[in-house]
């Protein structure tokens, strides 16, 4: 894209808005803006990562930028790309969906996502399907998807039902979050006892759920050292048995020419 286009991104739009009676239209003039800018994968796949920065070092942080709004999600790389990706498709809807989307914190890619997925479907059958999504969601301590972007995640579906005139209340919020962590984190955070409001009990948990990370980091770290104290106590006390058992072997055959006793010997 030239230095040109680049600049004009701010007031590029698609010829006709989205009002809700014409995605099919609008979603074509929306791909042929953003492939002569050269924009267009930043809707088709997730091009711009968003990782968890709380075990990374501030080293490793200097190549990353923080997203917007949040506290430690950074984005890896090309957030300028998705940038202007994101300021086409808000130049292109109308007032009312404009503001009901997140457009600091999310990608390009899940915006468009978000909006697609309001407009391809019947509202009903749509409502339906997101909740399933969510009933199904499963959170795996193990993966590399963080506790933070995994709520991050879920909170896009909840704006999403919002977008479809279905907002769910908090006991609806935290019950899907409940049953999508395992019911070990669930005890170990002591969640059941922190249903305050959604942000509160969300920041909770992602607090706890880091900590019990870096708590488990630090023990597989000593583990092989405490491995190798016991495995070197074992071979020391292995010598020792054995140069005991020679001396005690040693003595037994021994006899003091001195005094003819076994077990001792007199020096000259």
């Amino acid at each position: 894209m030239s230095g040109k286009e680049a600049l004009s991104t701010l007031t590029l739009s698609t010829k006709d808005i989205l009002d809700g009676d014409n995605f099919k239209v609008w979603k074509q003039q929306l791909y042929l803006l953003l492939k002569r800018l050269e924009l267009l994968g930043y809707i088709k796949n997730k091009k711009l990562e968003k990782v968890d920065g709380s075990n990374l070092s501030e080293d490793e942080k200097k190549d990353l930028i923080l997203v917007d709004e949040t506290i430690d999600t950074y984005y890896k790389k090309m957030i300028q790309e998705d940038t202007k990706a994101k300021e086409v498709i808000l130049n292109s809807i109308n007032h009312e969906l404009a503001s009901s989307i997140d457009f600091i914190s999310s990608t390009a890619y899940e915006v468009y996502k978000m909006i697609s997925g309001i407009y391809l479907s019947d509202e009903r059958d749509r409502i339906e399907e997101i909740k399933e999504s969510l009933a199904n969601t499963i959170y795996d301590p193990d993966s590399n998807t963080s506790i933070s972007i995994f709520i991050s995640n879920m909170n896009l579906k909840f704006k999403e039902l919002e977008n479809l005139k279905e907002k769910l209340s908090f006991k609806d919020k935290f019950e899907y979050l409940y049953n999508s962590i395992p019911e070990e984190l669930a005890n170990k955070s002591n969640l059941l006892e922190h249903q305050t409001d959604w942000e509160s009990t969300t920041k909770h948990l992602i607090e706890i759920t880091q900590q019990i990370k870096r708590l488990n980091e630090k023990r597989n770290k000593q583990k092989p050292l405490q491995n190798a104290v016991t495995n070197l106590n074992i071979s020391e006390n292995k010598i020792k048995y054995q140069e005991n058992k020679k001396t005690n072997r040693d003595k037994r055959i021994l006899k003091c020419w001195n005094c003819g006793k076994v077990g001792h010997c007199n020096e000259y």
